[in-house]
């Protein structure tokens, strides 16, 4: 009986470990306002695998939950951008690790852009895994290593206009380099983003997880504004004061945090859909 009991204990105690460790896990906009004053740029909803399949052909339909919720984060962005003419401007995602739907969202941050008549480049920044270039079968392919590597005179003939949408064009990461780092901080990478400011409205880059590489630090210094994103119900609390910290520091300028995944069903909020939630800057999405 009395080994029964403590066999029971523990099986209590251990799920109470169990649920305390799940809620130190960033959820939503409610979490992260109670760990850290930065700025929640924007929430997107958990989607299905057939909406994440649908997703694309969404944006064509300007009345479709899916689309609400990028054009409200590109809402969010721009109005977070400096005033400046004659030039565009650069915005930059990162995240902490693989898998927290980075990539996704430039892609489709880039289209909500378009959208809004902006002129629109989207760069593959992880010259190691390629990611966007990958869902895009662009990788291998001659992109940002290739124009870095000096192997094109004309940065701009390597870039691809997507044929859904026109108003995105793609510079792919490019071959396989051993030594990104040293690629990515060559005087040549400050010069293309000089050149692409005076070409396009945006510039947004995919860049690695900066938790886990130093390649972001190095993009990060030509952005005007840094969107980190956080997957729901992934990432430990603890670890937004090491992102504030990076803020703070001018490490991830101009940061706001986009959170992905969200699960709007649940009683944290009244309502579900149309960003009824979004307010000013102050169930699985693709990676």
């Amino acid at each position: 009986m009395l080994t029964a009991a403590a066999g029971g204990a523990i099986v209590c105690i251990l799920g109470f470990l169990g649920l305390a460790l799940l809620n130190n896990k960033i959820k939503n906009r409610k979490d992260l306002n109670a760990v850290t004053h930065l700025p929640v740029v924007a929430e997107l909803p958990a989607m299905t695998k057939k909406e994440q399949r649908q997703v694309a052909r969404m944006f064509t339909d300007e009345h479709s939950v899916i689309s609400e919720y990028f054009q409200i984060l590109c809402h969010n962005a721009d109005s977070m951008l400096p005033v400046t003419r004659n030039q565009g401007h650069v915005i930059l995602l990162t995240s902490t690790m693989q898998g927290e739907g980075k990539t996704f969202i430039s892609a489709n941050l880039a289209m909500s852009f378009a959208n809004i008549g902006k002129r629109v480049l989207v760069i593959d920044g992880d010259l190691r895994k390629a990611s966007l270039s990958k869902q895009l079968d662009g990788k291998g392919r001659k992109g940002l290593s290739t124009i870095l590597l000096r192997k094109v005179e004309d940065p701009f003939s390597v870039i691809r206009t997507l044929p859904e949408h026109p108003g995105v064009d793609i510079l792919y990461a490019g071959p396989q380099v051993p030594n990104p780092v040293t690629l990515l901080s060559l005087p040549e990478m400050e010069e293309l983003i000089r050149l692409f400011k005076e070409r396009y409205d945006a510039v947004i880059i995919d860049s690695p997880p900066y938790g886990i590489l130093a390649d972001t630090a190095i993009l990060a210094s030509h952005a005007d504004i840094s969107l980190y994103v956080i997957r729901s119900n992934r990432i430990d609390k603890r670890h937004i004061a090491t992102v504030q910290q990076l803020a703070e520091s001018g490490q991830l300028p101009n940061m706001g945090f986009v959170i992905n995944a969200v699960d709007f069903k649940s009683s944290s909020y009244s309502y579900y859909g149309y960003g009824y939630h979004y307010g000013n800057t102050s169930k699985n999405n693709p990676s």
